[in-house]
């Protein structure tokens, strides 16, 4: 009996983890996933795409708001797509730090992605002061936590570019 009740425990714990697994959804496409792959070497191209697919997101939660009544312009509905921005931030952010622990020359690569936070600022704030009031209730954390996270990774990229600016270029192997 014993031995039945921590099976059934376990299967239960299982359960649990792999619905909780299946409610965290990847917020890149898979053809999104491929080119990231195909570029996971070339720091400028990659950073470039990861700040694209960003702005894809911020694109698409204003088309979303921007519909009067449909059934995927909700409260929830706003703000899945503000996390799913953050997240692909988030990993542009991450790519980032990956790309200059490695050393490698960022001059390029950081242009588009400075750009790129100017523009998220800009967007992240216009749409923080015009959330309805179902929205701002459902998506007040998220778009703060996005603003912020926005405005602190626009700091860090321009100090990031700055040292990089600082110091003489990485010489290239030669084969």
């Amino acid at each position: 009996m014993k031995c039945t009740a921590r099976w059934a425990l376990i299967g239960t714990l299982l359960l649990a983890s792999f619905s909780a697994m299946a409610r965290q959804r990847d917020p890149l496409t898979r053809d999104e996933i491929d080119q990231l792959r195909e570029v996971a070497q070339e720091p400028e191209k990659r950073l470039k795409l990861l700040a694209d697919f960003a702005g894809a997101r911020l694109t698409t939660l204003e088309k979303v708001r921007a519909e009067e009544k449909s059934e995927t312009n909700t409260p929830e509905a706003v703000h899945d797509l503000i996390e799913d921005f953050l997240a692909v931030y988030d990993e542009l952010d991450d790519n980032l730090a990956m790309y200059a622990d490695r050393k490698s020359d960022l001059r390029k690569a950081l242009k588009p992605v400075l750009l790129a936070d100017s523009d998220f600022h800009a967007r992240l704030q216009g749409l923080q002061h015009n959330l309805t009031a179902a929205e701002r209730t459902a998506c007040d954390f998220a778009i703060s936590s996005a603003v912020e996270t926005v405005n602190n990774g626009a700091i860090e990229h321009k100090k990031l570019l700055a040292e990089q600016n600082a110091s003489p270029p990485p010489k290239k192997k030669t084969s």
